[in-house]
């Protein structure tokens, strides 16, 4: 309810008239670059404009955003309310340079030479995979090749995007939110049938009690999508996947019991003779995404490793939600001030 009266407070002073773009004293004559467009980066940004810093915001895609923009489907995160918010940054004198990845359009180097600080907010874009047989059949995605092109499509205002799943069978593998986005737009595109599986046990409604208050409750958690028909199923391992003349037909998963491990680890032991064969049309795989090493992404970028340079929000802490990349992006921001402050 909290969060609801906050939505509720939001949008009554928009329509109120109360929002206002905030007044900057003075401007300084250091200049910020920012480096994408997600949740850390316009957090970082915004708290550096309010400083008086000259910000430039580059974003690789056509429209500001990031993951936002992206990865969010319309249905939880209607697009004219980011659309709003980055109005109002630009009114307070952000500037925004779309079309535009750095080490590609723009080399590093240049940017260094002209801006006092780079802040690179590039998120975790490298999904985890699902290495087995049959991969490489047509008909089987990542998630968010899925869900950016459903949201390019209503850009463009398309009538259907170029990943559809009307009228098909859809299995989604992996059980988090990401998973569960892409079952609530599979439903409204109009698959015929939506199954979502996760390796893991299924958890509990109630917190167990090597769970307690006020640490994150491990609870079953279900989405309005799954609320508008998907049958979830928990403890499969997808084995392979199947196909006839290059179509895809099925995924064959077996159960699997997790166990503790010599090393006193919890394993999945797999069932491999009690499989079955979930038969689909289309695969989304929503299986997380891997974390961007920091010396790693420097080398992809060909930049070099220096005190102008700040990192900040998923491609540093890894995979997490929207509100800890706006914490990470307010936290770089006050470094970066700290350090031209010497």
């Amino acid at each position: 309810m909290i969060r609801q009266i906050e939505k509720f407070l939001t949008d009554y002073a928009f329509a109120q008239g109360w929002v206002h773009v905030p007044r900057i004293k003075s401007r300084l004559e250091k200049k910020v670059a920012v480096i994408g467009s997600g949740p850390s980066g316009l957090a970082a940004a915004e708290r550096l404009n309010r400083l008086g810093y000259q910000v430039t915001v580059f974003e690789k895609n056509a429209q500001a955003g990031g993951l936002l923009r992206q990865g969010i489907p319309e249905f939880k995160l209607p697009k004219a309310l980011l659309d709003r918010r980055i109005q109002l940054l630009e009114q307070a004198g952000l500037s925004f340079r779309c079309n535009s990845e750095i080490g590609v359009q723009l080399p590093v180097e240049k940017l260094v030479k002209e801006y006092h600080a780079l802040l690179f907010c590039t998120g975790t874009p490298t999904p985890r995979d699902l290495p087995v047989k049959g991969r490489d059949l047509p008909g089987i995605y990542f998630a968010m090749e899925y869900l950016a092109a459903q949201n390019l499509a209503l850009v463009e205002d398309q009538r259907q995007t170029t990943i559809s799943a009307r009228g098909k069978k859809v299995l989604v593998i992996g059980g988090g939110d990401t998973g569960g986005d892409c079952v609530g737009t599979a439903i409204r595109q109009g698959a015929s049938q939506v199954r979502q599986i996760e390796i893991m046990p299924k958890p509990t409604s109630e917190r167990p009690p090597n769970n307690p208050w006020p640490e994150w409750p491990r609870i079953l958690r279900s989405s309005s999508s799954h609320e508008e028909g998907c049958e979830r199923r928990w403890l499969l391992q997808t084995l392979r996947f199947v196909g006839s003349d290059g179509t895809l037909k099925g995924a064959e998963v077996a159960p699997v019991a997790w166990k503790t491990g010599a090393n006193g680890q919890l394993q999945p032991v797999c069932n491999k003779e009690q499989t079955e064969l979930l038969e689909c049309d289309l695969v989304f795989l929503a299986l997380g995404f891997l974390k961007t090493n920091r010396q790693e992404l420097l080398q992809n970028l060909q930049a070099e490793d220096s005190p102008k340079i700040f990192l900040a929000g998923d491609c540093v802490q890894g995979p997490s939600l929207v509100v800890r990349a706006f914490a990470d992006g307010i936290q770089a921001a006050k470094q970066i001030d700290q350090q031209l402050q010497q």
